[in-house]
């Protein structure tokens, strides 16, 4: 088949939960399919990501929106009829260029990613005989929903309400303008089948690469780490709060304890846990497995998201047990006791971690539970035959 995705972003390097995703279901697909990847950018893209694309047999084309903010571009958005949450994201140049795109090419899929790039689905060739998918990473709606849970200035609440209630009605709506609807878990499934019991969404689950994290045994440390997007609202909740109510009970207890966050653009709010006494923040590191290594438990304290963690797979694969709320977990098959830990306040949260940094033998059996787990539900293989099957089905 010839396959059209359309990203945000250029997949590769693969830093962050979407374009891992993305970047690997590419490289499983073009095994078997024809795929062409149109990459909506920020930016300019980088010549040496495109390039690495085409080395794995994807054609790669990239897209930059506007930059400065346009009256005009928005009246023309809202017009039409296309919802504020999109209006960053869409551009009537790259409309224009996948018009031409999909005019000269003819595709049997054409894959778009993430709800907030649906405009682009009327971009598609007015003769476009192929099929249209929709892959939601995440559910907006429940995302926001959920982050007004966290503590949030007025501001920021009523944002978040306000998108909350923008994104339910106008993501089922654009839904339903899909051949095809995939989720991430069977949970956003349910949800999205209770708003509209036509959709039939097809869960086409996340991965982890096992041939790139590699198993290592758990050691005696008692570092703790939390690894995300740190300019992300809640992984920078989570760290404030793990840090404000969790933390101290365990330095408590065990007063060698050190609690490590890694990731990408930290909050100044992020940056400032750095300040506290064995807390420590690292930012925009290229290799995480040294990190992982040195770490004796994981933690995921979560209070807000949408999706599934691919954070907790990845700590599984490189052979760390976790310690993680159940928002945290959500939508992951996982079972508590025997391959994470779950807990949801401050108190259970920091007693199951001081249970597991006192006891190497727990750890060593929840890791190697953990691995072998994601070993055979979790890996991209897997997803990637979920996705082919989809496609298959939608030949017929």
């Amino acid at each position: 088949m010839n396959v059209l995705f359309v990203t945000y972003g250029v997949p590769y390097p693969p830093h962050g939960g979407a374009p891992l995703r993305d970047w690997n279901l590419l490289r499983v697909l073009a095994g078997e399919h024809q795929v062409t990847c149109a990459c909506v950018l920020e930016q300019p893209p980088d010549r040496r990501a495109l390039a690495v694309l085409e080395q794995n047999g994807i054609s790669a084309y990239g897209f930059v929106l506007p930059h400065r903010f346009q009256p005009g571009a928005l009246a023309r958005h809202l017009a039409a009829r296309l919802p504020l949450a999109t209006y960053a994201f869409y551009s009537a140049a790259a409309f224009e260029q996948i018009r031409a795109l999909t005019t000269r090419r003819a595709f049997d899929i054409a894959q778009i990613e993430h709800s907030f790039l649906t405009p682009y689905r009327h971009a598609l060739a007015p003769n476009f005989r192929g099929k249209t998918i929709l892959d939601l990473h995440n559910i907006g709606a429940l995302q926001y929903r959920r982050m007004l849970n966290l503590k949030l200035s007025p501001r920021e609440r009523a944002q978040f309400w306000f998108k909350a209630r923008l994104m339910r009605d106008w993501e089922i709506h654009a839904a339903a303008q899909f051949d095809r609807v995939l989720t991430v878990s069977k949970s956003e499934a349910d949800w999205l089948t209770a708003q509209l019991p036509t959709l039939r969404p097809v869960v086409v689950e996340n991965g982890v690469d096992i041939t790139q994290c590699a198993f290592t045994n758990p050691n005696a440390s008692h570092t703790l780490l939390f690894v995300g997007t740190l300019g992300y609202l809640p992984n920078a909740d989570a760290g404030r709060w793990f840090c404000d109510e969790i933390f101290p009970r365990i330095t408590n207890a065990l007063p060698d304890a050190e609690f490590e966050m890694v990731g990408r653009a930290p909050r100044r709010t992020v940056q400032a846990l750095s300040r506290r006494k064995n807390v420590r923040v690292t930012a925009n590191v290229e290799d995480l497995q040294p990190h992982y290594e040195n770490a004796g438990v994981v933690v995921v304290p979560l209070r807000a998201g949408g999706g599934t963690r691919l954070k907790i797979l990845e700590a599984m694969a490189y052979g760390r047990a976790v310690v993680s709320t159940r928002v945290g977990a959500d939508g992951l098959d996982v079972r508590d006791g025997e391959n994470i830990f779950l807990a949801d306040t401050p108190r259970e949260f920091a007693e199951r971690v001081i249970f597991l940094l006192r006891n190497l033998a727990a750890r060593e059996r929840v890791a190697r539970n953990a691995r072998r787990w994601v070993e055979t539900r979790y890996t991209w293989a897997r997803a990637g035959a979920q996705l082919r099957q989809t496609y298959r089905e939608l030949a017929v």
